[in-house]
């Protein structure tokens, strides 16, 4: 039996013959190695053929051709097998020796001849191996060429005679067509290799080798460095020659370590492919997916300045978190802390729910000074904590001296001069002043009733109340000695470190005494 190397042989060359006793082991061995070794579940294999033809002169004469893969990459191997059957009607097979059984007598030829491309004319064809039988089978095994492609194979033979009636037959009468297949690889990266949860991320794949390539490439996503179990699928692309590709984008939902898998799926000239899984086999196909890192901005309420015994908020907006839980606690220091080493003396916390603005309760400083507000977001499964920092800008809150008000009215605000004797004196009027708006005022009212408008020069009247507390504060009374307008004027003086005194004003609203003169009797 001689063997030829299949591309060889299309190009000139001849290999060693080989041992016809051979055969039988070695058609076993490599057709395990082949179904084994070369068998790739991305390849699209076509079924083996076994195609029987009637004998040309005893019609119960027959062939088998069998070949097995008829698919294989470019390269790789291929077994054939013939068997010569004859059924001794006629007692030829046995008259001419033919062997044990109906097998055709040993050592008789067969050549198996292949032709380039899928219409089996067989015009152009090239003698591959030439194989001699052994017990009416004939066979071997042969490497294909590395040029993808499809080629048409059978079994012919010279006419030989068996005895005087039986003839071999020519040829089979069915050819077998063998798919050499392109060998393709991918190249791949993830892009980019770390992310936060919730920022998506590609697959970059290069497809190589491929003759011609189609059909698609699959991507999918696992948590297992082995790629096994249930992955979550990111789609596909459609092929369309070798080069570059890009997934569909990810997005993860949780953080952790993701593997992806590219795998081509090959088509019916070209092998599938796949990346290798894992950090081992495959390091830039694994993705890194890290918490997501939320900012908080603050800013303190009345663009931080309130006067005592008023209040402020701190709002805290939160972005930038996926899907943000937890808590932001918000904390006041006091006016001697103005590095927040101590205790808050203020805390208020409040749930979160997603990015957005949350306020804290409402904080009312006992005392003047500078207080510095801290808002923290303790973070939860996705996403980092954060913390704003001591006097960072918007964080500081000035609480300054009230500033309390002051509201007058004379009662009454018109009198009648009366008659002596001894001389006319009016009716006594007083002056009353309110306070408002004071954080426990302490002082002194002080109420002065002028003959100027503009209240100048020494005053006519005056009358001083001691203050405690907001409220009224009400003069002396006055007596005017003449007819004419009066102007009262009052001010608080204050003596508490929490409060700012109010300058006087002269004649307001509410502030004129008018004294008409007395009548006469009989006058009208």
């Amino acid at each position: 039996m001689k063997s030829t190397h299949f591309s060889q042989r299309l190009f000139g060359r001849v290999l060693p013959r080989k041992s016809a006793a051979a055969v039988p082991l070695l058609l076993l061995f490599l057709a395990g190695l082949i179904l084994v070794g070369i068998s790739t579940p991305q390849v699209h294999a076509l079924p083996a053929v076994n195609a029987r033809s009637g004998g040309n002169t005893d019609p119960t004469s027959s062939i088998a051709f069998q070949m097995a893969p008829t698919s294989v990459l470019s390269g790789g191997t291929l077994t054939w097998a013939s068997d010569a059957v004859c059924t001794d009607v006629q007692t030829v097979c046995t008259a001419a020796g033919a062997g044990t059984g109906n097998s055709v007598p040993n050592g008789y030829t067969e050549d198996l001849v292949v032709q380039v491309g899928s219409t089996c004319t067989f015009s152009s064809q090239t003698t591959i191996q030439t194989t001699a039988t052994t017990n009416g089978r004939s066979g071997a095994s042969f490497s294909v060429p590395n040029s993808a492609g499809q080629y048409c194979a059978r079994v012919e033979h010279p006419s030989q005679k068996i005895g005087a009636l039986f003839t071999w037959p020519a040829s089979n009468s069915n050819a077998v067509v063998i798919t050499v297949l392109a060998s393709t690889s991918i190249t791949s990266l993830v892009n980019p290799r770390t992310v936060a949860v919730g920022s998506p991320a590609a697959d970059d794949v290069v497809l190589s080798g491929g003759s011609s390539p189609t059909w698609t490439i699959t991507y999918t996503v696992y948590t297992t460095p082995s790629c096994s179990g249930p992955g979550t699928s990111v789609g596909t692309s459609t092929v369309s020659g070798n080069g570059a590709y890009v997934s569909p984008s990810f997005t993860p939902t949780s953080t952790g370590t993701y593997y992806w898998l590219a795998v081509y799926n090959g088509d019916s000239a070209n092998s599938g492919s796949s990346n290798a899984c894992g950090s081992a086999g495959s390091p830039l196909e694994v993705l890194a997916v890290t918490k997501a890192s939320p900012t908080t901005t603050t800013q303190v309420s009345n663009s931080g300045t309130i006067a005592i015994g008023g209040s402020a908020t701190d709002t805290a907006t939160l972005s930038g978190g996926f899907n943000p839980t937890g808590t932001i606690t918000f904390q006041v220091y006091g006016a001697s802390d103005s590095v927040c080493a101590g205790s808050a003396i203020f805390v208020s916390a409040k749930p979160v729910s997603g990015n957005g603005l949350y306020v804290s309760d409402a904080f009312s400083p006992s005392g003047l000074g500078t207080y510095h507000w801290i808002a923290s977001y303790s973070g939860d499964a996705n996403n980092n904590a954060f913390s704003t920092g001591c006097r960072d800008t918007g964080e500081t809150l000035i609480v300054i001296q009230a500033s309390p008000s002051l509201s007058t009215a004379v009662s009454p605000p018109t009198v009648v001069l009366q008659p002596g004797p001894p001389s006319s004196t009016a009716p006594p009027a007083s002056d009353a002043a309110t306070l408002a708006g004071g954080y426990s005022p302490a002082g002194t009212m002080t109420l002065n009733v002028y003959s100027t408008s503009d209240c100048s020069g020494t005053p006519l009247f005056t009358s001083s109340v001691s203050v405690s507390g907001n409220g009224v504060y009400t003069s002396g009374a006055f007596t005017a000695a003449s007819a004419g307008t009066y102007y009262w004027q009052a001010y608080f003086t204050a003596t508490d470190v929490n409060d700012n005194s109010v300058a006087p004003s002269c004649g307001g609203s509410g502030e004129t005494l008018t004294v008409a003169p007395a009548t006469t009797a009989g006058t009208t």
